[in-house]
């Protein structure tokens, strides 16, 4: 397992919180994979980059970075609620759409200049979080109100050999983050952090869960919600459940689930996560117990699960095909519940495609789902309304894509990205488009 170090300047520092079995129907898995390792090292290898630049920057900045307490010696994290610390983004409208606006960087940076992880609705306003590197030598992760407004930063050193913040997940009021450090034998140990964004305040490090999660993993993706964080391990898949007060428990593993487990949402007292094996479902695990089925239709397969605590969508698929591919796939959809016997499904939408993995998003009553059309070859997010299955597309500019669904949807308006693509993967604006400026077609 030493070969997740090697790996580890390169997925970590990019920001690659995302699992599961690859999008293979569209371009934008395709063209990413493989490439970041090389492209890496070209980059990172470049001269003078931190002679000089570090030491300036520690020396004599004025923004307040606070350094992440008890992590291992040497390992140099920061945090900070100073909206002087990131540069501010360009607003202005939309090139190509009304009731459009979108915020673009006003920096430029020597690698990654920005890339949207994901995103949360906040009493009527949108906020997002994306990755970017510093003027200088620092990954640095942002949360960002929709109008601009920077609440959180999070950075380390991007050359650093002795750590790396990777995963984040936020919900209204929290946020919690992995720091992934490597040990004397090569492996990579994670630390998990959390605290309130919105204030800033109770930043707790719960230590190195290793105990938790079979050796030679570590945590790549965490979700967040009111009561509990919920972490996901890899390559050996494990979904750990980390109360803010209390004590870590293991709740679901790929040899005891039937296969792969992704962690979805933590929601209240309970953290729903997807199986992906040799028959998809969904599981959900309350208070820290062993997780129980919930979603398994008796003619189809479960997957993709998405909640915002009002709503649930997931995607159906229909007659496998092949190990990842299917015969059609649908959506549906269901109120929220945390037990099985209380799910009311309803079908959406017939969804484009074989492949049962969209990248998809949900709020306010509808559902965004990223997807590949191959006749035009390109990516749209399509946004589909619950009450009736009315369907709306965004497309990208052109020559762009869409590199996630959506990061917030609210009443009145959804928030996505456009990426340039390239090597890594980044992108160049964050859209604020009005839900009355599409054109929704009835199902």
């Amino acid at each position: 397992m030493k070969l997740l170090c090697a790996l580890f300047s390169s997925a970590l520092a990019l920001g690659c919180d995302g699992a599961g079995p690859p999008d293979a129907g569209t371009r934008d898995a395709g063209h990413d994979a493989g490439r970041d390792a090389g492209h890496d090292a070209g980059h990172d290898a470049g001269p003078g980059r931190d002679a000089g630049h570090d030491a300036g920057l520690d020396a004599g900045e004025d923004v307040a970075w606070t350094r992440v307490p008890g992590l291992p010696e040497g390992c140099v994290v920061d945090t900070t609620t100073d909206p002087a610390a990131l540069e501010p983004f360009v607003i202005e409208p939309c090139p190509d759409r009304d009731g459009c606006t979108q915020l673009v960087p006003s920096w430029d940076t020597w690698f990654i200049l920005m890339r949207v992880d994901g995103g949360v609705a906040v009493d009527g306003q949108g906020a997002f979080w994306f990755v970017r590197t510093a003027p200088v030598t620092y990954m640095e992760r942002w949360l960002v109100m929709a109008d601009g407004t920077p609440r959180l930063g999070i950075r380390g050193l991007f050359r650093s050999d002795d750590c790396r913040h990777s995963a984040f997940d936020a919900d209204t009021a929290r946020f919690a983050f992995v720091v992934v450090v490597p040990d004397r034998e090569g492996y990579l140990d994670s630390w998990a952090l959390g605290g309130e964004w919105r204030g800033h305040a109770n930043l707790r490090n719960y230590g190195a869960l290793d105990d938790e999660i079979p050796r030679g993993s570590y945590f790549h993706r965490v979700r967040v919600g009111p009561t509990r964080i919920a972490l996901e391990s890899a390559p050996w898949f494990s979904i750990v459940d980390v109360p803010w007060e209390g004590e870590p428990t293991m709740i679901a593993q790929s040899a005891t689930s039937g296969g792969q487990t992704y962690v979805a949402a933590s929601i209240g007292e309970t953290v729903f996560y997807t199986v992906y094996g040799e028959h998809h479902h969904v599981r959900a695990s309350t208070r820290g117990e062993p997780g129980r089925v919930f979603l398994d239709p008796t003619d189809a397969e479960a997957v993709r699960f998405v909640t915002d605590g009002v709503d649930m969508a997931w995607v159906q698929a229909y007659v496998r095909d092949r190990h990842y591919r299917f015969e059609h796939i649908e959506l549906w959809s269901a109120p929220y519940t945390t037990r099985p016997e209380d799910v009311r499904p309803r079908r959406i939408a017939r969804l484009g495609g074989t492949n049962p993995y969209p990248e998809m998003a949900i709020g306010a009553g509808y559902v965004a789902a990223r997807e590949w059309i191959p006749d035009e070859e390109v990516t749209v997010v399509r946004v589909f309304r619950l009450s009736d299955g009315a369907r709306a597309t965004i497309y990208p500019y052109e020559g762009r894509s869409f590199r996630i669904a959506a990061a917030y949807i609210l009443p009145d308006e959804i928030g996505v990205q456009v990426s340039r693509g390239g090597t890594p993967p980044q992108d160049i604006a964050f859209l604020r488009i009005r839900l009355d400026s599409l054109t929704f077609e009835p199902p």
